[in-house]
Formats: C-alpha cells, structure tokens, sequence
C-alpha cells in the first residue's frame, strides 16, 4: 500500500500524429511540466477537463514505423480533480 489514490482511469483517450496541431482545439492548455522528449499540459474545455501529453519532439528522430508511438495523447477526464490526480501520477514522487 503506497498511500496514494488509485489512479484515475480517462473518460475517453486519444492519440494523435505528432504533427497534429493540438494547440487549435486548446486554445488555453497550460504547461503543467516539460520533459525531455515532450510537455504535459492540462486543458478545460466545455466537454471536460484535459491531460495532454505532447511527445511530438521524439517523431523527428524515430524510425518512420516507429514515429506512430510518438506524437500527441488527449485523456479527457470527468472532472478537474480527477484530471489532476492523473497529472500528479505522471510527475517524479519527491
């Protein structure tokens, strides 16, 4: 037992091409952390509350049939703090 809360599971999970511009449907999407290789953001939008993964940096040094694992993850979550809680289970616990 670790003491934390179970892992909030996204409403709805999409990925995206690296080259996709994100950016133009969340307009407003916060840096949460950059990363080497990508940026976590988190986003509010009228159809939920956003995780954005964003490692599109690493498509350029993939091979091609590799490129497909990179690019953009859009995890849509009921709620802001469950979004949040997400958010805290991918950053380095202290």
């Amino acid at each position: 037992m670790t003491g934390r809360p179970d892992r909030p599971v996204p409403y709805a999970r999409e990925h995206l091409s690296g080259d996709t511009p994100w950016r133009e449907r969340f307009p407003d999407a916060q840096l949460v952390r950059g990363m080497e290789g990508g940026a976590i953001y988190r986003a509010e939008t009228p159809t939920g509350s956003w995780v954005i993964l964003d490692e599109g940096t690493m498509v350029e040094f993939l091979d091609p049939e590799d490129a497909v694992l990179a690019g953009v993850t859009l995890e849509r979550y009921a709620n802001r703090e469950d979004r949040d809680l997400a958010i805290a289970w991918r950053l380095p616990r202290p």
